[in-house]
């Protein structure tokens, strides 16, 4: 899951997360490969806006990637202005023609959670 808790999305945040991705893919590749890439629930509620570099790094990033490192994911926002939301809709595209991952929108995390059955441990448990 990742969770984003800035307002515009620029290069160097699309840059931190594909760079954390890439760890991912790296340490758990063997993980990754067993259940056919990885899945993954963006929390993006706070996002509204974005620069038109951090868009084409997104996409940069999962198109050099090898096929089918993405399962599929959700992007949830909630204060996206129309722009952000063709933003994510293109990115859908990309994920669907360059990986064959199926990309869903939404605006209620709760039920992609839910849906998903991704909900974290609570704080409790991980001290």
């Amino acid at each position: 899951m990742s969770h984003i808790t800035v307002a515009h999305g620029t290069a160097k945040a699309a840059h931190a997360y594909h760079d954390y991705e890439e760890r991912i893919l790296e340490e758990y590749a063997r993980e990754v490969e067993e259940n056919r890439g990885i899945f993954v629930i963006h929390d993006w509620r706070l996002m509204a806006t974005y620069e038109t570099e951090a868009r084409r790094v997104w996409q940069d990033r999962m198109k050099a990637r090898r096929k089918g490192y993405l399962r599929g994911s959700v992007v949830c926002l909630l204060k996206a202005n129309p722009l952000l939301r063709m933003a994510v809709q293109t990115s859908n595209v990309v994920a669907a023609l360059t990986h064959q991952a199926k990309v869903d929108l939404t605006t209620d995390i709760e039920a992609a959670l839910a849906e998903h059955d991704a909900y974290p441990a609570p704080m409790s448990r991980r001290l």
